[in-house]
């Protein structure tokens, strides 16, 4: 007999039986302080046996290796290491007991944790200082930020996931439910670093892209996640038309199989029928044949009950006849029913995908940028941020090293920034102006990812206050067009520009939901403040209100339709938006300014684009004018690929439309169209939206 020996040769050392030992205490310990113990094992100071596990992460590589190394894991199984069950307590101690968090927050602790974020990616450090920190009222100081930003710098490059964990971790610093002044004073120390690394950085790399340069390497830097989200929402796309088709299909060959054997059991059954019947009445007759010479025969052949039988066996093959015409039709009636099912479930299933936001680092970083600043803002009350996100905007994109050549780009604006701007309001409504206009460049409007544009315009709802947006929206750039509060003659390219954005907007609507229900973090984290029940006459949503505004500037500008004698129509040429070059664009940011100066405009020919403009309507009669508005309101009443109840927004939407429908901008199909989105959306009753006429009948 012959003993086989399989001997298995790795570089671990022999520490199975240990590692699960460790394993098994952890998550003993875990479940202890999760049921409400965890102030006992605080005595026996079993947080410090967690971190003492932790600083074998910075063992030889040998040993690191052999304690992250899991046998059990597999494609389906994630790995589970000492270093992942240290973790969970200490997770859990810090989120049961948060009243004994000082131990991880002290400077050489912190600092240790902090480390740990680039050594071992699996093992989730950065979700330890997120619970140390999330909904903490603790103060911090500026070593916490620098390290922390300080590893975002050295990670960005050579380990993303190392640098977008930091981020997150910065973002738990301002995480909590209620805003004190330990809150806002984190806001400014975070914010205080955060926009002097991103001032240096403003060229390569920046957090937050506010200079020329910047712009064009943020849609270079996010073209890859646009590119795989429009991939995956194609396949999205056919897979449900393949799904329809496959089911339309195989109802109809079920249908087409069965309707043959229905006619051959109806022919058999009739078959069967009629000869019973014709036998029947043969035996019949045959009985009064047979006594046919009597009289007894003749008078059974005509009696009442042999009558009676024979209406019944007819009434019998009658009523068979009417089954089969009922139940017939009651089949085409629950295929009517299983097609229109099957037509709801292809339009639901568009857009209920979910992909996951951490395999998109380039957006997922830029989400986490502006989640910070709108969280250290206070969500817009904090002015001292606001200060200092206005003064990283001037500084960023006039250049801080060459003041000099930033005051003559300032002059250059034609005065218009000719007041004091201390609390940097001009400022932002510059840059919110700089990235409508960066969305209108070539094709940065399909190129960036629309979450990463929702977010960006929802960071400029929050840092501007409406009339500040409304100063914007109709170009009041010196003071006192903002004191006497004129009103634009025309449209502005500002009202045209945005309103283009909303038709792509709410044409790629849908692919906002990929990820979450509410879009994103950010999102979420404005849902966490703004906490309340949501009024039938309110809207939260801040880029349906900013719609709303746009609309309404729009409204109050418009040349067409306030005058009897006058010959504009909506689309016409006072609607239609001016296109700008790379150049112009790069030029208005770098000078710090409203618009473009009229010589650089006219290096690059805008003005001719102008004038060429002017004569369109004489040229073809208007054929390649865009009507705006008749897009707009083409994909916002369509609402085919939406699920506005499970994305929250059905509320919200019916007060859109409602307030549409009163600034008298539809023409009357467009009015039909909103009237049936309503009816859609659950609003009113088939009546509430007929005219009197047909009301009375």
């Amino acid at each position: 007999s012959h003993v086989t020996v399989k001997i298995k040769l790795t570089q671990h050392l022999p520490l199975r039986g240990p590692k699960n030992q460790i394993i098994k205490m952890f998550s003993h310990f875990t479940a202890v302080t999760e049921q409400g113990d965890g102030h006992l094992i605080h005595y026996k100071k079993l947080e410090m046996v967690g971190l003492r596990v932790l600083q074998f992460l910075k063992q030889t590589e040998r040993i690191r290796n052999t304690l992250l190394h899991d046998s059990r894991a597999n494609e389906h199984k994630a790995s589970y290491t000492v270093f992942h069950a240290a973790v969970d307590f200490l997770m859990s101690f810090c989120e049961c007991e948060a009243h004994y968090r000082d131990l991880f927050v002290k400077k050489e602790v912190f600092e240790f944790l902090v480390s740990c974020i680039a050594l071992a990616e699996e093992v989730p450090i950065s979700k330890l200082l997120v619970a140390i920190f999330k909904n903490n009222n603790m103060r911090i100081n500026l070593q916490f930020v620098d390290q922390l930003v300080r590893a975002i710098e050295d990670n960005f490059s050579k380990n993303q996931q190392s640098a977008l964990n930091a981020m997150i971790v910065l973002k738990s610093m301002v995480t909590t439910f209620a805003e004190s002044i330990e809150t806002r004073d984190n806001g400014n120390i975070i914010m205080l670093r955060f926009m002097e690394q991103n001032t240096e950085s403003r060229i390569e790399n920046p957090y937050i892209p506010m200079a020329a340069e910047a712009f064009r390497d943020a849609v270079e830097f996010m073209v890859a996640d646009n590119e795989r989200i429009v991939s995956y929402m194609r396949k999205l796309e056919q897979d449900s038309k393949l799904e329809l088709e496959r089911r339309q299909t195989g109802t109809t060959t079920m249908n087409l199989e069965s309707k043959p054997k229905e006619q051959t059991a109806r022919k058999k059954k009739t078959a069967s029928g009629g000869s019973g019947s014709q036998h029947l009445s043969q035996s019949y007759l045959g009985e009064g044949g047979a006594g046919s010479g009597s009289a007894s025969g003749s008078s059974s052949a005509g009696s009442p009950q042999h009558s009676a039988t024979r209406l019944a066996a007819a009434s019998d093959l009658e009523r068979d006849g009417e089954d089969d015409l009922v139940s017939s039709a009651v089949a085409s009636d629950a295929e009517d029913e299983a097609g229109e099912k099957l037509a709801e479930q292809e339009k639901a299933a568009f857009g209920t995908g979910r992909l996951d936001l951490k395999d998109f680092f380039a957006s997922s970083f830029q989400l986490a940028a502006i989640e910070l600043v709108i969280r250290c803002s206070s969500f817009g009350f904090n002015k001292t941020v606001l200060k200092q996100f206005s003064k990283s905007i001037a500084e960023s994109q006039l250049g801080r090293d060459d003041p000099e050549e930033g005051q003559e780009g300032v002059l250059d604006d034609g005065g218009h920034d000719d007041e004091d701007d201390d609390e940097g309001i001009v400022a932002r409504q510059k840059y919110f102006r700089h990235l409508i206009f960066w969305t209108q460049i070539q094709d940065n409007l399909i190129n960036i990812p629309l979450i990463v544009q929702d977010a960006f315009m929802r960071m400029m709802c929050i840092l501007l206050k409406p009339h500040e947006i409304e100063d914007m929206l109709h170009n009041r750039f010196t003071s006192k067009q903002r004191r006497l509060r004129t009103i634009a003659t025309k449209p502005t390219d500002t009202v045209l520009m945005l309103l283009s954005w909303f038709v792509e907007y709410f044409r790629r609507y849908p692919e906002l939901h990929l990820f979450k229900s509410r879009i994103s973090p950010v999102v979420e984290a404005i849902d966490e403040r703004v906490n309340y029940e949501l009024s039938p006459y309110f809207m939260r949503d801040h880029v349906f209100l900013l719609l709303i505004q746009a609309l309404m500037a729009y409204n109050s500008q418009r040349t067409w339709g306030k005058d009897w004698f006058q010959n504009s129509i909506r689309g016409g040429h006072d609607d239609q938006l001016v296109p700008h070059s790379d150049q112009q664009f790069a030029d208005l940011v770098r000078r710090h300014a409203f618009h473009a100066s009229e010589k650089e405009g006219e290096q690059q020919g805008s003005t001719p684009a102008q004038k060429e403009g002017d004569n369109i309507d004489d040229d073809d009669g208007g054929a390649n004018m865009t009507d705006i508005l008749g897009d707009l309101f083409q994909v916002l009443f369509q609402q085919r690929d939406w699920a506005a109840e499970d994305w929250g927004v059905d509320q919200e939407l019916m007060q859109v439309i409602k307030t549409i429908l009163s600034l008298n901008l539809c023409n009357s199909a467009e009015k039909q169209q909103a009237k049936k989105c309503l009816q859609k959306l659950g609003v009113g009753l088939d009546e509430d939206f007929q005219n009197s006429n047909q009301r009375d009948g």
